[in-house]
């Protein structure tokens, strides 16, 4: 019972899969800059790359929806940090590529930090433990759509649990 339940949703998967002429891959291009005395403070920069396929012998125009996903480093809860969405014309059989606007973050993970103070006695010095907080928010993700006029067409998620913001109109906003 159990496989032929598999197999059924299998096969769903592979019909909604290709009932769609159109298919999307995403890579992403990062840039993470350490910042600070000690190199604890760091600012990302992130940049989706984004390759959509048309299978079909006719060109189509769709829209590409994007979000950025960041990861509060106070709280541990994650939000949409940057949105955008652009409209694309795909010629028949081709695949056109599209750059997302630039997403930015700082953020520092909590850490120690020594201190150095003299009065350690005969020329020694004593060290102070000083605790860093938390700060800011981490880029952690990526959620991308492609719609052909109001139907989705494609999506890619860079965690699964993304798509859920995707089809909520109550997605997390900053």
């Amino acid at each position: 019972m159990k496989t032929i339940l598999a197999a059924t949703l299998f096969s769903l998967a592979l019909l909604n899969a290709s009932a769609s002429s159109i298919s999307v891959t995403v890579e992403q291009r990062a840039e993470v800059e350490n910042k600070g005395k000690t190199n604890d403070t760091k600012n990302q920069s992130r940049v989706l790359a984004i390759a959509v396929t048309n299978l079909a012998r006719e060109p189509k125009d769709v829209t590409v929806k994007y979000w950025f996903v960041a990861r509060s480093m106070t709280k541990g809860t994650e939000s949409v940090l940057k949105s955008g969405s652009t409209t694309v014309h795909l010629d028949a059989n081709s695949t056109t590529k599209v750059d997302s606007e630039e997403a930015t973050s700082k953020y520092t993970e909590e850490h120690v930090e020594l201190e150095k103070s003299k009065g350690g006695g005969k020329g020694k010095s004593k060290s102070k433990a000083k605790k860093i907080p938390a700060s800011g928010d981490r880029i952690v993700g990526y959620a991308v759509e492609v719609l052909e006029g109001n139907t989705v067409a494609a999506t890619s998620f860079s965690n699964p649990s993304y798509a859920a913001w995707v089809t909520s109109a109550s997605r997390p906003k900053r």
